[in-house]
């Protein structure tokens, strides 16, 4: 099911750092302020895209891969296409559910 108010990143991890594209409907918004593409350090990530990747990590990149719902998909070792839906995935830990 494709969900259209959701942006796409593609992500590749690197040695030390982390690339990052975005693509799909509304591309070209960036994170935090960078133009895409962008390269970072894991560090430097928004928390709601660590969230995803340490999750995704999980799934084996062995075809056929899986599409997790809201979080994304692993779509190589070192390659991921993350969801991201504006205000569901907010860095604030402290709202109530």
């Amino acid at each position: 099911m494709l969900l259209f108010n959701t942006n796409k990143y593609r992500v590749k991890l690197l040695n030390n750092l982390i690339e990052v594209n975005e693509f799909g409907l509304g591309a070209g918004a960036g994170i935090d302020g960078h133009s895409l593409p962008a390269f970072f350090s894991y560090e430097d990530l928004p928390l709601w895209m660590e969230r995803k990747l340490a999750i995704l990590q999980t799934f084996s990149y062995e075809p056929p891969t899986e599409d997790v719902r809201g979080v994304g998909k692993r779509i190589a070792k070192n390659i991921f296409w993350v969801d991201y839906d504006g205000d569901k995935d907010g860095d604030d830990t402290g709202k109530e559910s």
